[in-house]
């Protein structure tokens, strides 16, 4: 037994090849692709390719093909990984399948004998498990006849028929009857959502840090929950079992459950808070992005995401209402006892009230952001720092300082804090942003301190708009007020040119807030 064979003409059968020294075709093909060979005195395997390899993909920038191979639910734990992922070190489609199927033999077996290895002690368990977890390119040899060899792996001939009933319920040879089509197109099905994950990070301009991590979260459930699926086969079915799912499952879930797939967290009998509606939108939007970026690109045709969001609960909204104007200005008379003590906070909820700011836009303001424009003085908003940011076109504006601001000393306060990088004091978080502290405190001194409950300081955002539509007329538009609030704007020039209107535009709007 020196090698393998095929024959010119190979029989519609199973076994597509023949083993040199065997008395008979028929002999051979009952051994299958699991022969024991003696070369000096060493066991190994010989396998000859077949055709189908639908664990099998092409790295899009590299054109190297890998074998990729889910690992089993049951045998995650015990393996340590959630996927073998091997490059075949070849661009050659036919030499990749071919080694495809001779890692595929390996790793099927392997899986096989862990599940039934009731009986087998550490070691034998660990050997098993290094099969897999060493098993390279490196450890085969090509022989001139076509064939390879994988030195080391110990094969029991009298296994051969058990193993190929493991292989061919894996999809790596075919059955007795024709594939058919919808087999073929399953072993064609391209690119995996982790690969159009990546394509897109590496397309798309840098989020926040923490807008990022966010959303690659969002993507790893996904991809944990459904192992990773081909673009292809992503269905509506799949993506309304992914909204029920996410109605179940519970919020901080990696930070409770960290040694556990998504998979595992949403099999769990918890009675835990579960994810809530707006929550859900969320999954249910970051994935639709990434439908997007793929029906762009030729990748899909469908956005399956769409139709799925989930009714949201109106008490959810709660810290997103309006303060009446009888909190503001609690909230304002509170604070005046911070003025000395605390000036970072006492100005963060004035310019809140006045302006309907962001709090994250006003805690990234640099001394210099305080200019004038055409002599009135404003709010720029910009990205002039690695560690600015906004959140859209629109957000990138001037903004007038309200008189009241400027009467109650803003500009003393902007001069003794000139020689500073940034003009407040609050620490820039890495992962969420300049929101991150100043939320907190502001929360503190609104539900606790001034007795609020249910609102926060985006509250004065909602306040402010709701002031100022209410406030509509030829001199106050729907425009300016987008203009002062940062929403984009309709039309293509303000949405696409400059910074939005004049500081002596927008300045009457601006003073037209007031909580009296």
């Amino acid at each position: 037994m020196s090698g393998v064979r095929v024959p010119e003409a190979p029989p519609n059968i199973f076994y597509p090849f023949i083993i040199k020294g065997l008395d008979g075709e028929n002999e051979a093909r009952h051994h299958f692709c699991t022969i024991l060979l003696h070369r000096n005195g060493r066991r190994a395997l010989l396998f000859k390719a077949s055709k189908k390899a639908p664990y099998l993909y092409r790295h899009t920038k590299s054109a190297s093909f890998y074998f990729r191979r889910s690992v089993p639910d049951d045998l995650r734990t015990l393996i340590g990984r959630r996927e073998i992922k091997i490059s075949l070190k070849t661009s050659d489609k036919s030499q990749a399948i071919l080694f495809h199927n001779l890692f595929a033999a390996n790793v099927e077996r392997t899986f096989h004998d862990i599940r039934v290895g009731s009986n087998m002690n550490e070691n034998e368990l660990k050997k098993l498990i290094g099969n897999i977890q060493g098993f390279t390119v490196k450890s085969m040899k090509r022989h001139a006849d076509g064939s390879v060899e994988i030195e080391g792996l110990e094969v029991d001939p009298s296994r051969a028929e058990e193993e190929k009933m493991l292989l061919q319920a894996a999809g790596i040879f075919p059955s007795s009857s024709p594939s058919s089509p919808s087999h073929q197109m399953q072993v064609q099905a391209g690119m995996r959502f982790s690969e159009l994950e990546e394509l897109y990070w590496s397309k798309t301009k840098r989020l926040t840090a923490k807008k990022e991590k966010e959303d690659r979260a969002i993507y790893r459930t996904f991809i944990e929950l459904f192992d990773n699926p081909f673009l292809s086969e992503i269905s509506h079915p799949m993506l309304t079992i992914f909204s029920e799912i996410l109605e179940e499952y519970p919020t901080n879930a990696k930070k409770i459950y960290p040694n556990l797939t998504a998979k595992q967290i949403s099999k769990l009998n918890h009675s835990r808070k579960t994810l809530s509606p707006k929550s859900i939108n969320k999954y249910m939007n970051r994935v639709g992005v990434l439908f997007q970026f793929a029906i762009n690109r030729g990748e899909m045709s469908v956005d399956f995401s769409k139709g799925k969001r989930v009714e949201e609960d109106t008490n959810a909204k709660d810290e997103r209402e309006p303060f009446t104007d009888a909190e503001v200005n609690t909230l304002l008379r509170t604070v005046e006892d911070e003025k000395t003590n605390n000036p970072d906070l006492y100005w963060l909820m004035y310019i809140g009230a006045y302006t309907g700011m962001r709090i994250g836009e006003i805690c990234q303001l640099q001394p210099e952001d305080i200019l004038r424009d055409a002599g009135v003085l404003c709010f720029d908003i910009n990205e002039n720092h690695d560690l600015k940011s906004c959140k859209n076109s629109g957000s990138k504006r001037l903004i007038p300082i309200h008189d009241n601001l400027i009467n109650l000393g803003f500009i003393d306060f902007v001069s003794s804090r000139f020689n500073q990088e940034f003009l407040f004091q609050f620490n820039y978080h890495l992962e969420q942003g300049w929101s991150y502290e100043s939320s907190k405190e502001t929360r503190y001194f609104i539900q606790e301190k001034c007795n609020i409950k249910k609102k926060s300081f985006h509250s004065f955002r909602h306040s402010v708009a709701t002031k100022l539509m209410n406030k509509i007329s030829p001199t106050i538009t729907i425009e300016l007020i987008k203009g002062v609030l940062g929403h984009a704007q309709d039309g293509q020039t303000l949405g696409r040119y400059g910074k939005g209107f004049k500081g002596p535009i927008l300045k009457h709007v601006v003073d037209a807030i007031d909580f009296d």
